[in-house]
């Protein structure tokens, strides 16, 4: 099997909204922490993400952190909310919720748009929200130039690395019976751009 994409977790936000108030866009998990209380306090109702569909926890902010979650070593299956990196994660969202930056709207919902498209000041996500969200008629729309793509945050004494939340998987029967077309059709399907406008077409 092949995955359909792998969508790496990117720092979008909101340029206008940066320059109006005078910050700057975060480049590590303890910036956007420290960015959420200055919106906080002389901001308040503006936001900085979502963690109100299953995969922004998860695969945003935890992989994002290195946490030992979804764990698979042969077919045992783990998931390690005590180790310090995962600590980290839980810390950080718990202390964003508390503030009022993060919230717990699905940002596929009509609510999201109606309440936020206003005052969404930035968002870790997939590199997908590109099209899913910002530059969508069913979402938030933004006018080009409005969202600015950041590099991933990273965690100062961690690795340089960023959770994905890439689309479905690719596979066949086993064993194939013509597995020259199921390996060139498989590894058309996740590579021709022909593939990836058809979805959204």
């Amino acid at each position: 099997g092949l995955r359909n994409d792998l969508a790496p977790v990117l720092f979008w936000y909101n340029k206008p909204l940066l320059d109006q108030f005078g910050y700057s866009v975060p480049t590590t998990w303890e910036d956007y922490e420290a960015l959420s209380d200055k919106i906080a306090a002389e901001h308040p109702g503006y936001i900085l993400g979502s963690v109100g569909d299953s995969f922004q926890a998860p695969y945003v902010y935890y992989w994002g952190a290195e946490a030992p979650i979804f764990q698979v070593d042969g077919n045992t299956f783990t998931s390690n909310f005590s180790d310090p990196n995962s600590k980290k994660a839980t810390d950080l969202i718990d202390h964003m919720l508390a503030n009022g930056t993060l919230v717990t709207d699905s940002v596929f919902g009509a609510d999201f748009v109606s309440k936020y498209k206003d005052k969404l000041v930035g968002i870790p996500g997939p590199a997908w929200y590109a099209g899913a969200l910002f530059d969508n008629e069913k979402s938030l729309n933004y006018t080009a130039g409005t969202i600015g793509a950041g590099a991933p945050l990273t965690w100062s004494d961690g690795d340089k690395v960023t959770g994905n939340v890439g689309g479905g998987v690719w596979y066949s029967p086993s064993p194939p019976n013509h597995l020259e077309a199921v390996k060139t059709f498989t590894t058309s399907l996740p590579s021709s751009t022909a593939s990836v406008n058809a979805p959204s077409g």
